[in-house]
């Protein structure tokens, strides 16, 4: 007999309890199958359904889980819904009991009314003052329907002719805001989106020429483009078809917009008269509120306002961003001044049963008030005139108009006589005709340029003296982007159409022209100039020739002259302040292309890397100038090219270091001292002149400036300029713990300027120096930082009082220019 085997197989490896199978085989000798084989087949199939019944199980109990989870949810987020539901009821409740005791505040009336009337500012709902409950229930105003009381529409209610002294502030479409003023649930508080129209969409559209009449429904059969715009032609409805052809600003939607329309939107509205109603084109001028019943107050093109519901507008598709510019001209000066004063309003106080001196025809009568329906009033004329709703703020009111006619009278007043301009006339060289070439010399051979003829010149009028040609044009295209193109034409007749064209163009012919002669500002006059009228001084130079252009004075109100200066184009260090003048101090760059390419030149390099010691922490690429022009203000410092560079003086990094070049005037004014001007048209970002004067360490600035103020005092510290942008920093603390944390703050501060790019004067300095990465030492900050504050205003004040500092002069000059605008 074979012996027996005894086979042990084991789950597991620990002794964690699993299982022992205990297996005998007997060798008997078949010849069906090997018992060995078939008995791992066997344990085999039962592990197997053991796995796929544990398999099941959990996939049973994950199941569970998930359906667990997901009624949790599902509770959870209803009780969210319940939340919310309860917060708005909450918020609308809060609202309401706010804006319900709402009234305009207005002029009172007594028994003069032109005479004792005063104009009270009426600002807009979200800046008013919540009155108390008590004063709404003691104030019962009797208000008529507003559609049934008007007999006839009238032509104009509005003023025609109105002067704007007032500079323009666009502020007439604030952005949404979560309170809402009325009671409203719909329409919701959302931006208002314009979509395009599209051909087979039924709309409104302007029927007739005239603004003032009804607009009509169409359907939209072709959109043709037309420039960077469409025009659409559509088909009116009716017995016999129709068409014309319009643009997007005489279309409305078909349908009433589903969000809020804020002040400013234009629209058209919905007049009622005889039973009959039409569309009319308007602009929204007062957003609902619970004062105004949760209504519109709309302006109509012909004069005409109204208070309407939501449902009664229709948005136009397209829309100037000066509203008014879209309305008829006929109240076009009005609807400018309400919305550029907007929330502000000048409004007359009337109620019911009041006299007031109103326009009528021309002709101011005495008419009676008989409703007043929040700021519209209606007014009754005497003689079976009719009756008319007038807003409370028209000039049609004889103390409204009476009020804008005295603060134009004192603004008229205090304005300035800045003198007339006048047009330069000079002998100008004609270009030639352009013939195909390649540029050289030769182009510019018969027009060289001489600096010194030309030293006392406007700079943008020097290219017109040397036989080029500045042409602005405009498109054929009305509705073209970029309506204004300036081009210059140069002496063979090439025409060049932008700045680095210009520059392009003047290193091709080798000339020493520079590109800060030319300006392709638009709006921009070169031949135009400023001349004082009258002018008591007529004084040259108040430099006495220390610029090498003159600064002229002028006086328009009487024969003072300005108090004498001691003028200095350097700074003037004052003692115990040191300026690092040694040529080794500087690091130049080896570009030979004027500096164009921001990657290669170092000293540009070292300006865009310096802005990471700025708020933020992230070098600001576009930082420094563009075609020497300043593009923003740089308060880091601006590294400009110096003599130790390989660039020439045309060099496009290269502006401060230069001579003022601006004509530039010290004017007297009428009552605040005198002031500084440019007597021609300055290109935006061009530099001006420098902020120099006397320099004082720490202390010294401190007493100058308690002793005869700090006005006109900046700080030159670059690092105290720079965290003073950063959240939490304080300075004119004079503890101890605090200095140490400023004197940690200054050594982080040079840790983190000291990698990277080093001076030849330091360790190591045969490190290579051609990566940008390397580009991280600031040499100005750095010195700053070893020698102290070089500023002349304080930085240390005493206990009593806290220096104003001004962010105008920077290390480089970065900040210390005024830059034309």
């Amino acid at each position: 007999m074979d012996d027996d085997l005894l086979l042990d197989f084991e789950e597991g490896e620990d002794a964690s309890g699993d299982e022992e199978i205990e297996i005998e085989f007997s060798d008997t000798g078949s010849d069906d199958l090997d018992p060995i084989d078939e008995c791992i087949d066997r344990i085999v199939r039962q592990l197997v359904v053991t796995s796929e019944r544990e398999i099941e199980e959990n996939l049973v109990d994950m199941r569970k889980d998930v359906e667990d989870s997901k009624r949790q949810l599902d509770e959870s987020e209803a009780l969210m819904n319940e939340v919310m539901l309860d917060l708005n009821r909450l918020r609308e409740h809060i609202n309401r009991e706010n804006f319900l005791s709402e009234e305009v505040p207005s002029i009172d009336i007594d028994i003069d009314p032109v005479e004792t009337i005063d104009l009270s500012d009426d600002s807009d709902d979200e800046i008013k003052e919540i009155l108390k409950k008590k004063e709404l229930q003691k104030q019962n105003v009797k208000k008529a329907p507003l559609v049934n009381k008007i007999l006839k529409k009238p032509h104009s209610i509005m003023p025609h002719e109105m002067q704007d002294s007032s500079p323009f502030i666009n502020r007439y479409t604030p952005s949404p805001t979560k309170m809402d003023p009325s009671s409203l649930s719909f329409p919701p508080i959302a931006p208002l989106l314009r979509d395009k129209p599209t051909e087979g969409l039924k709309v409104f559209a302007m029927k007739e020429s005239n603004l003032t009449s009804p607009w009509k429904m169409a359907e939209i059969v072709e959109i043709k483009p037309k420039g960077k715009d469409f025009q659409y032609k559509v088909k009116f409805d009716g017995k016999e078809p129709v068409f014309k052809t319009m643009t997007g600003k005489q279309l409305a939607y078909e349908k009433e917009s589903q969000v809020r329309l804020p002040v400013g939107t234009r629209c058209i509205a919905v007049y009622k008269e005889d039973d009959e109603e039409d569309f009319y084109p308007a602009v929204i001028a007062e957003k609902p509120k619970v004062a105004n019943k949760d209504r519109y107050l709309v302006f109509y093109d012909d004069g005409y306002a109204s208070y309407l519901e939501h449902s009664d507008l229709r948005v136009v598709y397209k829309a100037n961003n000066d509203v008014w510019m879209d309305i008829d001209p006929g109240t076009r000066e009005f609807v400018k001044l309400y919305m550029q004063v907007f929330p502000n309003r000048n409004m007359v106080k009337l109620t019911e049963g009041a006299h007031i001196r109103t326009d009528l025809h021309g002709e101011w009568v005495m008419a009676e008030v008989t409703d007043v329906d929040n700021s519209l009033a209606e007014i009754t004329f005497p003689d079976d005139s009719g009756c008319e709703w007038i807003y409370r703020g028209s000039i049609r009111f004889e103390p409204v108009s009476k009020a804008l006619e005295k603060l134009n009278e004192k603004r008229e007043k205090k304005k300035l006589p800045l003198g007339d301009t006048s047009t330069v006339s000079i002998d100008m060289m004609q270009p030639l005709p352009y013939v195909d070439h390649v540029c050289n010399k030769i182009c510019l051979e018969k027009y060289p340029y001489n600096p010194l003829k030309h030293k006392i010149s406007n700079p943008l009028r020097i290219p017109i003296h040397l036989g080029w040609r500045r042409e602005v044009s405009t498109h054929k295209d009305p509705d073209a982007d970029g309506n204004w193109t300036v081009f210059y034409t140069s002496p063979c007749g090439r025409r060049l159409r932008n700045l680095e064209e210009i520059h392009a163009y003047l290193r091709m012919v080798h000339s020493n022209l520079e590109i800060d002669f030319f300006a392709f500002d638009c709006w921009l006059n070169v031949m135009n100039e400023l001349v004082p009228n009258p002018d008591f001084l007529q004084m040259k130079d108040i430099s006495h020739g220390k610029e090498r252009m003159p600064i002229s004075a002028s006086n328009s109100y009487d024969s003072s002259y300005p108090p004498f200066i001691e003028y200095s184009i350097v700074p003037i260090p004052q003692k115990g302040v040191f300026i690092a003048n040694d040529p080794d101090f500087l690091v130049g760059c080896d570009c030979t292309d004027d500096c164009q390419n921001k990657g290669r030149c170092q000293c540009m390099q070292l300006t865009i890397q310096s802005t990471k010691c700025d708020a933020g922490g992230k070098a600001n690429v576009d930082a420094g100038y563009v075609n020497r022009r300043l593009q923003d203000v740089v308060l880091t410092g601006i590294y400009e090219c110096n003599k130790t560079c390989s660039c020439s003086s045309t060099c496009l990094n290269r502006v401060v270091q230069f001579p003022i070049r601006a004509r530039l005037q010290i004017f007297k004014t009428e009552n605040r001292g005198w002031g500084i001007r440019a007597l021609d048209d300055l290109p935006q970002g061009a530099f001006i002149c420098t902020y120099v004067g006397k320099l004082y360490g720490p202390e010294e600035g401190n007493i100058q400036g308690t002793g005869f103020g700090d006005d006109y005092f900046a700080d030159l510290d670059m690092i105290e300029v720079v965290e003073g942008r950063k959240d939490g920093y304080e300075s004119d603390v004079s503890d101890e713990g605090f200095d140490e944390d400023v004197e940690k703050s200054r050594d982080e501060i040079k840790k983190l300027l000291d990698h990277g790019f080093r001076f030849p004067s330091e360790e190591n300095s045969t490190e290579e120096e051609s990566s940008d990465k390397d580009f991280q030492l600031l040499p100005h900050q750095k010195t700053n930082v070893r020698e102290g504050h070089q500023s002349a205003g304080s930085s240390e004040d005493g206990p009593d009082r806290s220096s104003r500092r001004k962010g105008i002069s920077q290390v480089d000059g970065a900040g210390d220019t005024d830059e034309g605008s």
